[in-house]
């Protein structure tokens, strides 16, 4: 029923060629609209001929009328039916793509916290620090945001503390340390497992460090591991210059 309903209203396209240099002009008109137009057309012909005929044919003629009149009351209610039946099925449709989209970025939301989950895990087996799944990126012109897990392997010994630093090399080989937004020069860890670290960290100099260490130092103050990751994103200044393009 509702194809049909569809078919009505569906509009109807009719190309009329002009001749050989000329566009063809096309016209839309929806069946629906042509059967009520023609119901109406019938309905002023049957009230123009009762004016005219005799006394004796009006009654039949008020008949048909009055049949006329009902479909096209029927049809007009059965095409506002339908529009309406249309839009509610299209809402549903698109409320319905909504959800299977929302479940798909829920399933693959969980998909990538299962695998970070199995990196932590397989870390915990493995002696020694482990920095996984470090991230570096501009965030604007002057910040570098950060983001990175820090897990402790084994169980011994039991508790890591101290705490990381942000450098970046130049090059003559001089180490810059970079200070977060609160002038802090390193983050402080304290952990038995693993701990989950982002922030942001302020670069001051006029040329694009292409990569960035985090170095651990424990609480004896000497360095117990280090990585060093490239930097993602935009650049620090536009048209800085690199170390290696310093006078």
């Amino acid at each position: 029923m509702i194809f049909l309903l569809e078919a009505l209203i569906k509009p109807l396209r009719i190309s009329i060629d002009k001749g050989p240099d000329k566009p063809p002009r096309v016209y839309s008109i929806r069946p629906v609209v042509m059967m009520i137009a023609i119901v109406s057309l019938l309905l002023a012909a049957a009230m123009v001929g009762s004016s005219l005929t005799p006394q004796k044919k009006q009654t039949s003629l008020l008949a048909q009328l009055a049949h006329l009149q009902h479909e096209q009351k029927r049809l007009s209610a059965t095409l506002s039916e339908t529009e309406a039946l249309l839009s509610l099925r299209d809402g549903q449709i698109e409320g319905l793509n909504q959800e299977m989209q929302l479940q798909r970025n829920e399933k693959l939301s969980m998909l990538q916290r299962l695998e970070v989950f199995d990196d932590v895990l397989a870390a915990r087996k493995v002696q020694g620090v482990h920095f996984l799944r470090p991230q570096f990126n501009w965030k604007e012109r002057n910040l570098i945001s950060y983001k990175l897990i820090l897990v402790k392997g084994d169980n011994y010994p039991r508790w890591i503390i101290g705490h990381l630093k942000f450098s970046v090399t130049d090059s003559n080989g001089h180490v810059l340390f970079l200070n977060n937004e609160k002038g802090k020069d390193s983050y402080k860890v304290e952990i038995t497992s693993q701990e989950f670290i982002e922030g942001t960290l302020v670069w001051t100099q006029k040329w694009q460090p292409k990569n960035l260490t985090v170095t651990l130092i424990n609480h004896e103050g000497r360095q117990t591991g280090s990585i060093e990751i490239p930097i993602t994103g935009i650049g620090a200044l536009p048209g800085n210059i690199t170390p290696e393009q310093k006078p």
